[in-house]
């Protein structure tokens, strides 16, 4: 791993909240996103974009999201023309984050949500009601991976919250139908602290 440039204590702060520690971690943000973190100006933009230049990377392309995240989100966001993909995609995120939006977007009125271990939500409502009180406040969310087939799908990744805490995450989901646009229909999900 190739340590960060000197870059003011500010920017140098700023990427170790969100769990950035090298230019190979800090290739897989695009400069979009990077813009919206408190604490990293142009000036450490384009100091960091050089030494990722010099070794032979560069910043993540921006995938536009169909809303903006009150975080920094990066990691398997290109969904490749694969619409199960996106919907995990976006469910991953309002998930984290509480966005009604994102579940009228992705889920089914009726879902089911399982809580590892032990809790089990029924219906939109009741699972937004849950989390809106279990909110977390993230400063960055890292999909490592998000995997379809058939009817079948899963995410793994880790958040950041603004207090530095970090989080694994993991969703196991299935749809309403092999469709290529069904709606999420069930979802078990942990979280290791």
């Amino acid at each position: 791993m190739t340590s960060l440039p000197r870059i003011g204590k500010p920017a140098a702060n700023a990427l170790k909240n969100i769990g950035v520690t090298s230019l190979e971690q800090l290739s897989r943000v695009d400069k979009e996103s990077l813009s919206r973190v408190h604490g990293i100006g142009p000036k450490a933009i384009s100091t960091l974009e050089v030494e990722l230049e010099r070794e032979g990377l560069a910043f993540r392309k921006h995938e536009p999201l169909p809303f903006t995240p009150g975080f920094i989100v990066f990691g398997s966001l290109d969904c490749n023309n694969a619409p199960k993909r996106e919907i995990i995609r976006d469910f991953a995120i309002s998930y984290v984050e509480g966005n009604k939006y994102g579940f009228v977007m992705t889920c089914d009125e009726d879902m089911s949500l399982n809580i590892l271990p032990a809790q089990e939500l029924q219906g939109m409502q009741e699972i937004h009601q849950h989390l809106l009180k279990e909110k977390h406040d993230i400063s960055m969310l890292d999909l490592k991976s998000i995997i379809t087939h058939g009817k079948e799908g899963a995410a793994y990744g880790s958040a950041v919250t603004t207090k530095g805490e970090s989080i694994d995450l993991a969703w196991f989901i299935e749809f309403k139908s092999h469709k290529k646009d069904a709606l999420i229909d069930q979802v078990t999900f942990f979280e290791v602290r």
